[in-house]
C-alpha cells in the first residue's frame, strides 16, 4: 500500500482495481494469492485455502488514499459499488454497541501464541477499522451516499468510546493485545497494538500518545531496533522461535509516528543511527560511472 506515498498513481489505481475486483468474494478479499489467478477468478476463492482478510477494512483505506495522494479521484467512483458492499458486509459484524470487529490479528504470525482466539476482538485491527470507517465516511459523502457516510461516522464514534475502555491496562500504560467478547483483556503487551497509522490514528490516540511511547521506549526500543514484543514478558518473548523476539524495521513507522505525535526526543533520537545502519549493512550503493 506504500504506491501513494510514492507518488506511483498508477501502480496505485491498479492496485485498488486489482483488491476491489476480489472484495465482493464470498468472505471478503483474499488472504493470500495464489500464484494461478485465473484459477482464482474461476473457482471464487484461494487455491487451496478458504482464508479471506475482511478484518481491517485496508481496501477501503487504499482506495481513499490513492484518490486523496496521487489525485485521481475517478478511482472511487470506478470501485465505489464493490467498495460500498464490502464496507457494508464488515460494519454488519461488529461486536454489539463496541463497534469494534471480531477477528484474530493480522499481524504478527503465531497469533495463538499470542493467546488469541478467533473469538476475540484485536487491537491491532481495530485501529486499522477505525481509520478505514473515517475514510469511508469521506468517500461516501464524496458520492452522495448519504446512508453509507452515516453507517461510518457511527461504528468511528462508537470505536471512539470502547476502545480505551475495553484495550487499555491501566496498571501497564499500554493496550492489550486483544480482548474476548465480554471486553476481559488478554494481557500481551506488543508494539503492533498502537498501529495507528493511515491519517486518523492522533485522533484515535489522543491523550495516550506519550504514555504510549513511554512503554515502548522501556520495553521494545534498544540499540539494535524496536522488537515486536518486550523480553520483561519472557512468558511470550520469543515463544515462536521467529518473529516474537526481532525487529521488523518496515513496521517501525507506525512506532516513528507515534513518537512524533507525542513529540518523545528520547524515541526520535533513536530512529537516525538505525537508520544509518540500515543503509550501511543492507544497501548496494549505485556504482560510479566511468569517466
Amino acid at each position: 500500500m506504500v504506491d501513494p506515498y510514492h507518488g506511483d498513481a498508477s501502480g496505485a489505481v491498479d492496485m485498488s482495481r486489482f483488491f476491489i475486483k476480489f472484495a465482493h468474494l464470498p468472505g471478503g478479499v483474499p488472504f493470500a494469492f495464489p500464484i494461478d489467478l485465473e484459477a482464482l477468478l474461476k473457482s471464487g476463492k484461494p487455491d487451496g485455502s478458504d482464508k479471506f482478510m475482511n478484518v481491517q477494512g485496508l481496501v477501503e483505506i487504499l482506495v481513499h488514499d490513492t484518490a486523496a495522494l496521487t489525485g485521481r479521484r475517478e478511482v472511487v467512483k470506478e470501485v465505489y459499488p464493490r467498495l460500498r458492499d464490502h464496507f457494508a458486509r464488515m460494519a454488519a459484524t461488529v461486536v454489539g454497541e463496541t463497534g469494534l470487529l471480531a477477528g484474530i490479528t493480522a499481524f504478527p504470525d503465531a497469533r495463538h501464541l499470542m493467546d488469541e482466539t478467533d473469538d476475540g476482538m484485536s487491537t491491532y485491527n481495530n485501529a486499522c477499522w477505525y481509520n478505514a470507517c473515517r475514510k469511508m465516511e469521506r468517500m461516501a459523502l464524496a458520492m452522495c451516499d448519504a446512508q453509507t457516510a452515516a453507517t461510518a461516522r457511527k461504528i468511528a464514534r462508537a470505536i471512539e468510546g470502547s476502545f480505551w475502555r475495553i484495550f487499555w491496562n491501566a496498571k501497564e500504560g499500554y493496550l492489550a493485545g486483544s480482548a474476548d467478547f465480554q471486553g476481559h483483556r488478554r494481557d500481551v503487551f506488543y508494539n503492533g497494538s498502537t498501529f495507528f497509522d493511515f491519517g486518523y490514528g492522533d485522533e484515535l490516540c489522543d491523550g495516550y500518545k506519550r504514555r504510549l511511547t513511554d512503554y515502548q521506549l522501556a520495553h521494545f526500543y534498544s540499540k539494535m531496533g524496536i522488537s515486536i514484543f518486550s523480553p520483561r514478558h519472557p512468558r511470550i518473548w520469543d515463544r515462536d522461535g521467529n518473529q516474537f523476539h526481532c525487529s521488523w524495521p518496515v513496521m517501525d513507522s507506525h512506532c516513528l509516528k507515534l513518537a512524533t505525535w507525542a513529540r518523545s526526543d528520547q524515541a526520535l533520537a533513536q530512529f537516525v543511527p538505525w537508520v544509518e545502519s540500515l543503509v550501511a549493512r543492507h544497501t548496494a550503493p549505485r556504482p560510479s560511472r566511468c569517466v
